[in-house]
């Protein structure tokens, strides 16, 4: 899978070149605005991939992005050389220093997988968000409301490359199966990947006691960024603040 990807990371923005980053992008600004208490400026971008939303918030933001992909990092550190981005695992956050906004996008999150480790993952956001700043979540799909067996395909054309994509959706407990196929035409020749996902699906009301418990006064929003997806926004109280 990881030579899969070094591979078809330079596709990746040609995979999501449909995906409204500037408008989403002006929602958590909005967002931030209305909830965050800390007067600071600096924001963590948690499992930044390529930087989608980044062109954006860096216009409202000091940015430091973070992602477990170095391929994934490099293309971002190509396309924002002015801005700094950290390869970390999200479960294990340490960076030495804190934020007073974290965003955590695109279903990101969900590939914490287990509560147990979304647990430990929104506690590391909370050690690294200031007295008063605001944590931005957007998960995948709420387990009640997934489609098991639901199939779906894409495909992308330019002068240069053409890609197809498919993907069928299972559901096992709170593991939601992605289970995709591309197919990738350039000049040098047509190539077979197949990308096998494991995510985790969790409950509004199991993940709001978890950011209760690692000290964020927080909110589910079930209108999110992208239909059926929701969001969640925590801000950390006084008294965890350290």
């Amino acid at each position: 899978m990881e030579t899969m990807w070094n591979e078809l990371a330079k596709y990746y923005d040609l995979m999501y070149s449909w995906k409204p980053y500037r408008k989403e992008t002006e929602e958590i600004v909005a967002l931030v605005r209305k909830y965050k208490r800390s007067p600071g400026n600096d924001l963590l971008d948690v499992g930044c991939g390529t930087g989608g939303h980044i062109k954006s918030l860096r216009r409202h933001f000091r940015v430091v992005g973070t992602d477990a992909s170095e391929r994934m990092l490099a293309i971002a550190r190509e396309k924002f050389p002015s801005l700094t981005f950290l390869r970390q695992d999200m479960m294990s956050l340490h960076l030495g220093r804190r934020f007073d906004v974290i965003v955590c996008l695109f279903a990101a999150i969900a590939y914490t997988r287990t509560y147990a480790n979304l647990k430990r993952t929104v506690a590391r956001f909370t050690e690294h968000l200031t007295d008063g700043g605001v944590v931005i979540i957007e998960p995948f799909v709420d387990p009640r409301l997934f489609k098991s067996g639901y199939f779906d395909g894409l495909y992308f054309d330019r002068p240069d490359v053409k890609l197809c994509r498919l993907v069928r959706s299972t559901l096992r407990g709170n593991i939601a199966t992605l289970d995709c196929h591309f197919l990738l035409a350039t000049k040098s020749g047509i190539r077979t990947y197949r990308d096998v996902h494991r995510i985790g699906c969790f409950t509004p009301r199991r993940v709001l006691r978890i950011m209760k418990e690692c000290g964020l006064r927080s909110k589910y929003r079930a209108d999110g960024l992208m239909p059926g997806r929701g969001l969640y926004i925590g801000v950390k109280s006084r008294r965890h603040a350290q």
